[in-house]
């Protein structure tokens, strides 16, 4: 995706291949916003979360969408502004549309109109999901608070619920507890989740591609690979005793890079296909995932065989490359300036 501008208007228009644009959220939106927020909402915890139409937003609060060429949201963002701080009160990418860079490309727009605004702080709260919690932390959030939200549903215990006079008591109901109370209330109820408050200093104005330095960053991208990694390692010890029938031993290290050679053999093809260059058969989208899972796989047994601690040279790599972009970058405008100077 290409690097995102904001203009008069708010439209950001991008080199994606699949373009979409990033405009303020108008009252024709609504339909495909609640579809979008509705669908994007299943696959988390905030699965019931359901809003049949969007609230109404007042200025100096905003809202932003992302939509493809014909109109349909996409991806959106709601921002509630009191005085000189802001909450995000939704943020969401239709499921289809999700790791295309849409809900990044969103708080750019949003960070650079809060920052213009004089908005110095900018928070948001989000539960246990993984892929949130992980957005947030790349994005230069930091986690600041945490507590609990408890949900009574059908068939827990609702002993110390009351309801008024005349009714039952209560078949569902939603309340907040303290952190200090968690392993209690996991025992007793069925639905009880870490709720987070994440927050980002906008004070300094920090554009959000230096969020990439941040701590947090490089503590999220390490959660990650942990997760990742166990996969990893559960699936590498499968084929080892699987080898170690077949041949005697499990694979060498040669071997396996050996693997993954022929792994990036067999997705450059199927790049080619997917691009048009070559033609091959029953090639897709799920054959691709396939072969960047495998490749990504050899990558994580290599790295524990031999004993390089990838959730932690990650991001430090990454935070290299970005500085070493940044003054290859500096070094570009240098000589624009000086070729327009002369």
């Amino acid at each position: 995706m290409g690097e995102p501008r904001l203009y008069d208007g708010g439209t950001v228009t991008t080199l994606d291949p699949h373009p979409f644009a990033i405009r303020p959220y108008e009252p024709t939106d609504e339909p495909s916003w609640v579809r979008c927020r509705v669908l994007a909402f299943l696959s988390t915890q905030y699965y019931d979360d359901v809003w049949p139409r969007r609230p109404d937003v007042v200025a100096p609060s905003f809202g932003l969408v992302a939509v493809d060429t014909d109109g349909q949201v996409l991806g959106l963002l709601d921002v509630r502004v009191d005085g000189d701080e802001a909450t995000i009160d939704s943020v969401a990418t239709h499921p289809d549309h999700q790791g295309r860079g849409m809900g990044t490309a969103l708080l750019e727009v949003a960070v650079e109109r809060l920052v213009r605004a004089g908005i110095t702080r900018l928070d948001a709260w989000t539960r246990e999901d993984q892929a949130a919690n992980s957005w947030y932390r790349r994005n230069g959030f930091s986690e600041a608070f945490q507590y609990l939200h408890v949900h009574l549903e059908d068939g827990d215990d609702a002993e110390g619920f009351t309801t008024p006079a005349g009714f039952s008591s209560p078949v569902r109901a939603f309340v907040h507890a303290g952190i200090e109370r968690e392993q209690e209330l996991r025992e007793r109820f069925a639905r009880v989740y870490v709720c987070r408050q994440y927050v980002r200093d906008l004070s300094a104005g920090t554009p959000i591609e230096t969020s990439i330095e941040s701590a947090d960053y490089a503590l999220g991208m390490t959660q990650d690979f942990a997760t990742l990694n166990a996969h990893a390692m559960e699936v590498a010890a499968a084929y080892d005793d699987l080898s170690t029938k077949r041949i005697g031993r499990p694979w060498t290290n040669q071997e396996v890079a050996l693997g993954f050679v022929g792994d990036v053999g067999d997705l450059a093809k199927i790049v080619m296909t997917l691009d048009g260059t070559r033609r091959i058969d029953g090639i897709g989208l799920e054959q691709l995932e396939h072969e960047l899972c495998d490749a990504i796989w050899s990558c994580l047994v290599l790295a524990d065989r031999f004993g390089i601690d990838i959730g932690e040279s990650f991001p430090r790599q990454m935070q290299d490359l970005v500085r070493h972009v940044s003054e290859l970058r500096a070094d570009e405008e240098s000589t624009d300036s000086a070729t327009l100077a002369g």
